[in-house]
């Protein structure tokens, strides 16, 4: 299991769990316009979205996006 499954089944049942979800739900489906997504100044390929006080990070991949970390923005850049 990804660390970033480990740190969505902590938080499961909460209303940002819910919206990570969706969030994740929009990404795979193309569907990124509504989603605070930023590219990243220090990479090409990975993107940041962000849920309130969490953070999605993605890389966008020839087949789409692919998942890289989730957790909350204190530190979330460090890792």
């Amino acid at each position: 299991m990804k660390e970033w499954q480990k740190f969505l089944l902590q938080i499961q049942g909460t209303w940002y769990y819910d919206k990570i979800m969706q969030a994740i739900s929009k990404c795979q489906n193309n569907d990124i316009a509504d989603l605070d997504i930023k590219k990243l100044s220090w990479s090409e390929d990975l993107r940041r979205i962000r849920v309130g006080k969490y953070r999605i990070l993605i890389r966008k991949t020839a087949h789409g996006m692919e998942i890289i970390n989730i957790g909350s923005r204190e530190g979330f850049y460090e890792k």
